[in-house]
């Protein structure tokens, strides 16, 4: 019969180690969550890693990641016909987002300010409008499509 004496310290910390894998794999898909989204705010690669308090290296394969997930999932999407309007309409409002961040940090009055937050708002709803309405659940991790 086994005594607690017995088992390997290896086997008592294995649950420990399994949820510091889960917690660290979590800590990363909020990392690229945030990181999508200051991409997508216009902010340089180094002040995002500046912001985030990680290195520039690990941005960069953050974003790398996150573009090589988006086109596997256009490639599924592709299937249905839709990926050429969908990536143009996409890239359209992405473009459009980070000129709004760009205006809103530039800008000084706060009622300005608040009507291009709402811009920034409502063209966030209509690219998640047209994930949704292509009856393709995007993968994406969730990013920036909740």
């Amino acid at each position: 019969m086994n005594t607690p004496e017995d088992i390997p310290q290896k086997y008592e910390n294995r649950k420990d180690e399994e949820q510091k894998l889960t917690g660290d794999k979590l800590n990363k898909l909020e990392r690229q969550k945030q990181t999508y989204l200051l991409d997508l705010q216009g902010f340089q690669n180094k002040e995002i890693s500046e912001k985030l308090h990680v290195s520039l290296s690990t941005i960069e394969k953050d974003l790398n990641d996150i573009r090589e997930e988006s086109k596997e999932w256009f490639k599924k999407i592709s299937k249905s016909g839709l990926a050429k309007s969908l990536v143009d309409a996409v890239l359209q409002i992405d473009y459009a987002q980070k000129e709004l961040w760009n205006l809103y940090r530039e800008e000084s009055q706060k009622q300005i300010k608040i009507k291009i937050l709402n811009l920034i708002i409502d063209s966030s709803l209509k690219k998640k409008g047209l994930f949704w309405n292509s009856n393709q659940k995007p993968s994406f991790h969730g990013l920036g499509v909740d």
